[in-house]
């Protein structure tokens, strides 16, 4: 292992997926992006989830301000967009120790956007209630049982309200929290997995309706896949080989080649790759194809950038200070990486229409100089008008 990848050891353990984001309109061959404008995270940035927290229609940032060590919380920051790719200063309101992994919805239905944040170091969740102001209640914590590293959200159970799920990567279990639909989570049902559960994401991949869990494996080279029963159980799990010596980060559930089913891109930070799984349909997936980042890639978000209707790939390369943009031709292939310049250590990366003009703009949080970049998308073909921005939130 390089030098510089055994300091951030902390790190390859907790940066994760982020969601799918639609496409826009108008195509461009290149991915073009304005220099990075870099922000106050209020922190060092672990986590990021793009949303309108007060409804005024611009999409926000909430950003998990990270700290491994000390007895203080740790902080949730939220970032107001003005509409026009521009922010705010952070307000931080306190969740645990050592938050991480963050996802948002609203989780007592009642409008307001809300926010679940992961506590690696308390193992916990903080769940934060919007007040639809772009302010947040105080922190109401509910245990997660044990060393857990990954967390999404999904309505496993089918009762139309959101449950969260996370990794134990010291028991090698997935965890379900059921959710009340009042911000409330039940105690936790748990699942075995396979050695040292990572990071997670969620999607049909055998495409039956129900929603399965897809977990990436530390202490094997192996994928979890856990097909949910829609009762809020999983049948045991299968597995997906990955090639050998592989040191997963961040993976990602997502049609990268336009057939209608779910396909899988994993992070692999040993050789500065990302690999992409072709899925059948059942659950199970092709062999693996490899295509070059950046110096030690952690996170990987999945969308349009050049407005073609192709899914396009960013990712987070921490000894880089870049993230590698991969533009998708549309068979689950990707072209060369343009390498975008950042801030120090960029961990998470998330996308979203900052500036309403029709393009995916992106957003990486820098661990080490506690800062978001902002890059806004400039593909002129984006430039017929403004449309509404969206509330980028997964229901």
């Amino acid at each position: 292992m390089k030098p510089r990848r055994a300091a951030l050891s902390l790190l390859l353990l907790l940066a994760g997926p982020f969601e799918i984001v639609a496409p826009a309109f108008g195509s461009c061959s290149d991915a073009t992006f304005a220099p990075q404008v870099a922000l106050p995270a209020g922190g060092s940035a672990q986590g990021i989830a793009v949303s309108d927290f007060n409804g005024d229609g611009d999409l926000d940032l909430a950003v998990t301000n990270f700290s491994a060590s000390g007895a203080a919380p740790n902080h949730v920051a939220i970032l107001l967009g003005n509409g026009h790719g521009a922010f705010g200063a952070p307000t931080q309101f306190a969740v645990g120790r050592g938050a991480t992994r963050i996802v948002v919805s609203d989780f007592n239905a009642d409008g307001p956007i809300d926010v679940a944040v992961l506590n690696s170091n308390d193992r916990t969740i903080s769940v934060l209630l919007g007040d639809g102001q772009g302010g947040l209640g105080p922190q109401a914590t509910f245990p997660t049982g044990g060393g857990t590293v990954g967390l999404a959200l999904g309505d496993f159970n089918g009762d139309e309200n959101d449950d969260l799920v996370v990794t134990d990567i010291f028991t090698d279990r997935i965890t379900v929290l059921s959710g009340g639909g009042d911000g409330s989570f039940s105690a936790l049902t748990a699942f075995p997995a396979g050695l040292g559960p990572l990071l997670v994401d969620v999607g049909d991949v055998n495409a039956d309706g129900q929603l399965d869990v897809v977990v990436d494996n530390a202490l094997e080279p192996t994928v979890s896949i856990f097909p949910g029963n829609g009762d809020g159980t999983f049948a045991p799990q299968t597995f997906v080989p990955l090639p050998d010596g592989f040191l997963a980060q961040s993976l990602a559930v997502s049609d990268l080649d336009g057939d209608g089913i779910l396909d899988l891109v994993v992070v692999n930070a040993d050789d500065d790759t990302v690999v992409v799984f072709s899925g059948h349909g059942d659950g199970s997936f092709d062999a693996p194809a490899a295509f070059g980042v950046g110096g030690l890639p952690i996170f990987v978000a999945v969308g349009d950038l050049n407005n073609d209707r192709r899914p396009d790939l960013a990712v987070g390369n921490a000894d880089d200070g870049t993230v590698s943009v991969l533009l998708g031709r549309g068979d689950g292939t990707f072209g060369p990486q343009t390498a975008l310049a950042v801030g120090s250590e960029p961990v998470p990366v998330a996308l979203g229409d900052f500036n309403r003009d029709g393009a995916l703009d992106m957003v990486a949080g820098n661990f080490a100089d506690q800062t978001v970049s902002v890059l806004l998308n400039e593909c002129p073909g984006n430039r017929r008008g403004r449309r509404p921005g969206h509330t980028g939130h997964r229901r």
